[in-house]
């Protein structure tokens, strides 16, 4: 069937899908932030982890793409033979019975602006349902992603002359109500978890970590905060608890309580290596929280720039369990570092330990079967990328898997762990073998891929693509 004729399908029986999909809610999980995937890796605690069922398997295959010259098709009038389209789309969601997302897009000679809210049957990528949010004029097309709570589906929104949140039915699209936050910007993405939505915003005074009523939009309470790295997310909320990577005063996984920010412990992470963008020590990503423990690698810049940091285990109760680098990669800092001198090198090594070679670990790790899987460089056998598996209780290295390309929010559904690289996914069992690799053109690595209803949803450069 022609994309366009999809398009058309899923908006004339949306209603249909919805009361005859109650298998595909069963795995979905209803939009419900215990059990489906409702925002940056599947939950609030980001742990990135499915039952079996949820995600493609051992193979893997394309299933449908919506890309952004789709989206001009079909929504507006526009002659596109000799039209360059650029465009940019979100993270994806689940939501009731869709995988959702936001899609800004434009054309070289129609430059102004659209971001929509797209809506796609799993099975097939017809889309069911489209609604454009108002947003602030100027926008960047790296616009925010959804977020799925309690059956609502939270969008961030131009709101009387601020910023805030347009709530919307995930069956319908329906606007359901509109939260004004009275944010002038928003700096980081925001998380909405168990009727209150979080948002770490930075201004002239220095960065705050807000909670909001997720049902009026009445904030609830305010406090200081790291700032956040522009447009990623940038906490965990997990067993009545807020939890960030915090270097304002010393590095430290802090944990507040969500009832009232009030901190409930604050875990000091003593002589961290250091970064070599900054010369200080190195941060790390929002935690996984997952089974008593908090995991953490190092954030977005580190992929970008292949820097250097550790993984970094500690208990949820309070106090750090242990810290891990994968075996170095011989030769791996020349890589890295290409423009740097030989006298810089020999120094690094020496202040770094690299004797052995370069190995980092960052991006958000995943714990299956008491292991934790983080992406890295280092020695992973036949490439320098690769995904590391560490005891989660001890640290030690149990297994490498060598990738391609870097990885940086690897999933998984069961036992099998899918890694989003630059030149595809591949599909990597849980002790390490290297199952399938799907070619997949321009996916966004930085981003966490969606599990549900037995398909992989991936950004790419060019809109969503569904692996199955």
């Amino acid at each position: 069937m022609h994309r366009r004729d999809l398009l058309r399908t899923g908006a004339a029986t949306g209603a249909a899908v919805v009361a005859g999909c109650g298998a595909l809610e069963d795995v979905l999980g209803g939009g419900s932030s215990a059990s489906g995937w409702s925002t940056f890796r599947g939950d609030p605690a980001r742990t990135g982890v499915r039952s079996a069922s949820a995600g493609p398997g051992e193979s893997l295959s394309v299933a449908w793409r919506v890309t952004s010259r789709d989206l001009v098709e079909e929504f507006h009038e526009a002659d596109l033979e000799d039209e360059v389209i650029q465009g940019e789309a979100s993270w994806p969601v689940l939501a009731g019975e869709y995988a959702v997302w936001t899609h800004g897009y434009r054309g070289l000679r129609e430059p102004d602006l659209t971001v929509r809210v797209v809506a796609a049957d799993p099975e097939d990528g017809s889309v069911a349902w489209s609604v454009e949010p108002p947003v602030p004029d100027g926008t960047a097309l790296n616009w925010f992603a959804p977020e799925v709570d309690d059956g609502r589906l939270y969008v961030p929104a131009s709101i009387n002359d601020g910023l805030g949140l347009a709530v919307y039915d995930p069956a319908t699209g329906e606007e359901q109500d509109r939260l004004d936050l009275g944010l002038p910007f928003l700096s980081g993405q925001p998380l909405v978890a168990d009727g209150t939505v979080y948002v770490r915003e930075s201004g002239q005074e220095g960065a705050t970590l807000r909670a909001f009523d997720a049902g009026d939009g009445t904030e609830r309470w305010a406090v200081g905060a790291t700032p956040p790295e522009p447009g990623w997310p940038g906490l965990s909320v997990a067993d009545g608890a807020v939890w960030t990577f915090d270097r304002r005063d010393g590095r430290a996984f802090v944990a507040r309580e969500t009832t009232d920010g009030d901190i409930r412990l604050r875990t000091p992470l003593s002589d961290l290596p250091t970064s070599f963008a900054t010369n200080r020590p190195v941060s790390l990503a929002p935690p996984t929280v997952v089974d008593g423990g908090v995991y953490a690698a190092g954030g977005v810049q580190y992929l970008l720039q292949q820097d250097f940091a550790p993984l970094v285990a500690a208990e949820a109760g309070g106090g750090e369990r242990w810290r891990s680098f994968p075996p170095g990669a011989e030769g791996g800092l020349e890589v890295v570092l290409r423009d740097a001198d030989p006298e810089t090198l020999e120094r690094l090594r020496e202040e770094l330990g690299l004797e052995d070679g370069y190995g980092t670990l960052y991006g958000h790790p995943i714990v299956v079967d008491g292991l934790v899987c983080a992406a890295g460089i280092g020695d992973a056998g036949d490439e320098p990328s690769g995904l590391f598996a560490f005891d989660a209780a001890e640290g030690s290295l149990e297994w490498a898997a060598p990738l391609p390309s870097s990885t940086f929010a690897p999933v998984a559904a069961g036992d099998v762990l899918y890694a989003v690289a630059s030149e595809g996914v591949t599909a990597i069992s849980g002790d390490g073998e290297r199952l399938d690799t799907l070619s997949l053109a321009d996916p966004r690595v930085e981003y966490s891929p969606a599990l549900g209803a037995g398909r992989l949803f991936v950004t790419t450069l060019r809109g969503v693509a569904a692996v199955e």
